[in-house]
């Protein structure tokens, strides 16, 4: 910190005469902010004046560059800075003190900074490129931008993350702590891959831009992970990279603005591991989609996926469940997902849901459309039941099964309920194209029982039924 003199002469005009006082005997300390480089020539203490160039010591508003001496510095009291950058061979200990930047961080590939128990607080810019961040104190990041890794550096970063700020990406980065973000700005923030997460890790979009992990190649969760959209985006776990995103512990999603949380949704895939599941957290899901595409669970952990009306689920293509799946939501599309489980799937909404096909259904599975919208499968391509499957329409509106496909077979028994109360309430089958068909292996037990003023229960003509 340099000082700046500064004097002051006053002029007063006293009953037409003037009357001069000169203040030259006080000063004033005006903070200009000085750039101070680490020399280590008296050894690793930071707070002697001769260990920096120029000779002084950082104050609130100075900049600090250290990069590779024989002597390290260390921290030897709580401190506050302007900024601080570690270059190629720095090595900084904290000595658990804390220490606070009031503008940015940068740290480059081959930079070390111990921690100890003392926090580093970040209200600048945060840019780890590379390097290892050790100890058990907090890295706070609250400024504009936050970069985790770079092409030439993958950061090893050992403590507790906890960051706040409009930007933030992440690459090639490993935590071996717990990580906690808010994404808050309007920009789409799309990052790289490559990271792995150690720890437990919660992400948090509270703004208007996307928050997108591996939009090139994979990341690995190895705790638990939390997304929580409630800002006006959209979070894009697992965007690219069909060799998979891993996800090792269980996966927490919650939505209350925005479009939701949708895995896969570029060319990318996911796998959760066995002993995991998926599930709604505490904020629940009330708005936006929640989309599984190309989604992979490798165990047999019942999944439960009940979303608000508002709301809708998605699941497939190339998506395997294989735990007993219950789902409800306001939006409800099959679009190729094979369940190895028994299924319980409703939709509770008011909009007109298509579903494309290619379903397999393994275990025992009842789909309701209780909503005021129709529901509609096989639109494209043909569902397979392999178990005994039930149908009921206790909607306003209508329930297509095997709408324009070819070769929809139910293996099991099949028990069909029209049981609508209100409105136009009709269950069709193979209502469009002209090859549309639909074969039934086990018994057909068939109630069209509502009080809806229309509830027709209606084979299409000139298709193709077969009831073996």
């Amino acid at each position: 910190m340099r000082t700046v003199i500064v004097s002051a002469l006053f002029f007063f005009v006293i009953a037409g005469g003037i009357f001069i006082y000169s203040n030259f005997g006080t000063s004033e300390d005006a903070k200009a902010a000085t750039t101070y480089t680490w020399n280590g020539s008296l050894g690793s203490e930071w707070g002697l004046a001769g260990n920096w160039t120029p000779s002084g010591l950082p104050g609130s508003s100075d900049i600090v560059i250290i990069g590779s001496t024989t002597n390290a510095p260390a921290l030897s009291d709580v401190t506050s800075i302007a900024s601080l950058t570690l270059n190629n061979g720095a090595n900084l200990s904290m000595n658990g003190n804390s220490l606070t930047l009031s503008g940015n961080f940068t740290m480059n590939t081959g930079a070390t900074i111990n921690l100890l128990t003392g926090g580093l607080t970040v209200n600048g810019n945060c840019t780890v490129n590379g390097g290892t961040i050790s100890g058990t104190g907090t890295l706070t990041a609250s400024g504009t931008t936050t970069v985790f890794g770079s092409s030439t550096g993958s950061p090893l970063v050992h403590v507790p993350v906890v960051a706040n700020t409009n930007s933030i990406t992440f690459r090639s980065t490993t935590f071996n702590s717990s990580v906690t973000v808010s994404k808050t700005g309007n920009g789409n923030d799309n990052s790289y891959g490559v990271n792995t997460f150690n720890g437990n890790a919660t992400f948090t979009n509270t703004g208007s831009g996307n928050f997108l992990f591996a939009n090139t190649t994979k990341d690995i969760f190895n705790a638990d992970v939390s997304f929580s959209n409630t800002g006006n985006g959209i979070i894009y776990p697992a965007y690219n990279d069909v060799s998979g995103t891993q996800f090792n512990g269980n996966i927490i999603v919650s939505s209350t603005n925005g479009s939701g949380i949708q895995f896969g949704n570029g060319t990318g895939s996911a796998t959760l591991a066995a002993g995991k599941t998926i599930s709604i957290g505490a904020g629940g899901f009330t708005k936006g989609t929640l989309l599984l595409k190309r989604f992979t669970q490798s165990g047999s952990e019942s999944i439960n996926l009940s979303l608000n009306s508002t709301s809708a689920l998605v699941l497939g293509p190339s998506t395997t469940l294989v735990g007993n799946v219950i789902g409800s939501s306001g939006v409800l599309q099959l679009n190729g997902c094979t369940f190895r489980g028994t299924s319980e799937l409703t939709k509770t909404g008011s909009s007109n849901d298509q579903s494309t096909g290619s379903n397999i259904f393994n275990g025992n599975s009842t789909i309701t459309n209780s909503g005021t919208g129709y529901f509609l499968m096989g639109n494209t391509s043909a569902d397979t039941w392999n178990s005994d499957a039930t149908f009921i329409n206790s909607s306003s509106s209508h329930f297509y099964l095997a709408y324009n496909s070819n070769g929809n077979r139910i293996k099991g028994n099949t028990i069909i309920q029209n049981t609508g109360t209100s409105g136009t309430c009709n269950f069709y089958f193979c209502e469009s194209g002209a090859s549309s068909s639909i074969q039934f292996d086990g018994t057909v037990s068939i109630l069209n029982g509502g009080t809806a003023s229309n509830g027709v229960m209606r084979f299409r003509q000139q298709r193709k039924y077969n009831f073996s």
